[in-house]
């Protein structure tokens, strides 16, 4: 009797730890700097990837690797989501392109993601109207990773400022006498 006991409260304490995981893991993404980057599967990640990402952490940035169905799920509580797509193959290629007409130009549009679209195929014409909007970034490879990883980070910390500035000015106050 005992043992059934001791082994349910186990799981309930696991449970409970791996809740914990997920809420520490949550307000870590809220109180830190990241950038997702969108992978293609589950198992895709490119080979230049972990590279990509210790340049980044210089300038205290995390990268965070997801799905898109992960990325719509954690960008649904934030104002803005930042986001990094390499389309560097055919299949990759095919699958942003799917993910921007059905998903992602809306997004950038009503201004939820802040796109950094790095592709080795000549997509720059393709989307002139998101330019405008000033939520999208191309970058056309080969590129020194350096610069690319400098230039997303300016972007990145340009903008975030932006949002944080006030817009408004001064409450008017009644004068003293």
């Amino acid at each position: 009797m005992k043992k059934t006991n001791q082994t349910t409260q186990n799981t309930v304490n696991s449970d409970k730890i791996s809740q914990a995981h997920s809420i520490d893991y949550i307000t870590t993404l809220n109180s830190e700097q990241y950038i997702f980057f969108l992978k293609d599967n589950d198992t895709s990640i490119p080979d230049w990837f972990f590279q990509f990402t210790t340049s980044f952490l210089l300038y205290s940035i995390k990268i965070i690797p997801v799905t898109w169905e992960q990325f719509s799920e954690l960008s649904k509580k934030k104002r803005l989501s930042y986001l990094i797509v390499a389309t560097t193959s055919f299949s990759s290629k095919n699958n942003f392109s799917t993910l921007m007409k059905k998903h992602i130009e809306r997004n950038i549009l009503y201004k939820k993601i802040y796109l950094f679209h790095i592709s080795s195929f000549n997509e720059n014409n393709r989307y002139p109207h998101l330019k405008q909007c000033k939520l999208y970034k191309y970058y056309a490879p080969p590129l020194n990773l350096d610069f690319l990883v400098e230039n997303i980070s300016h972007n990145y910390f340009l903008h975030k400022n932006e949002l944080e500035l006030w817009p408004g000015g001064k409450r008017v106050r009644p004068p003293t006498f």
